[in-house]
């Protein structure tokens, strides 16, 4: 059974994901949404200190704001990641597909191949601003 077309912008599961884009996208506004993800937290020093990416007191867990690396000292070996991408599917539940298609569609990000005059393809975000990382 044929699946019915997707409504104008929406994004199919299975769409490429601009993972280094998308990772900088993040870093550049993490400043803003850390704190909106992780809102009992403070700053210091250039990272964002939380009980734990569940939402408890204390300072035990941190987010790098220029690297995006976070961790949990109370469970280093199994609460840590290397960007925010994994730390927004770690805060909400989700693979790190599910996070970036998310994170994706929260940026207003619509993903269209486009032939230049050398007949290269490159990727276009929303207003044609070119995504990151993309080929001229």
């Amino acid at each position: 059974m044929a699946q019915p077309p997707l409504p104008k912008g929406a994004m199919a599961e299975h769409e490429p994901i601009d993972w280094g884009g998308l990772a900088a996208a993040l870093l550049d506004r993490a400043h803003s949404l850390v704190p909106q993800w992780l809102p009992h937290g403070v700053e210091r020093n250039g990272r964002w200190y939380v009980g734990d990416f569940d939402g408890g007191d204390g300072e035990s867990a941190n987010v790098n704001l220029q690297t995006g690396q976070w961790i949990d000292n109370a469970a280093p070996d199994e609460d840590k990641g290397g960007d925010l991408i994994s730390l927004y599917a770690r805060i909400r539940g989700l693979n790190n597909g599910q996070a970036a298609r998310e994170l994706m569609r929260d940026l207003g990000w619509e993903r269209q191949s486009v032939k230049g005059a050398a007949g290269a393809t490159r990727q276009l975000r929303r207003g044609g601003e070119r995504a990151a990382g993309a080929r001229r």
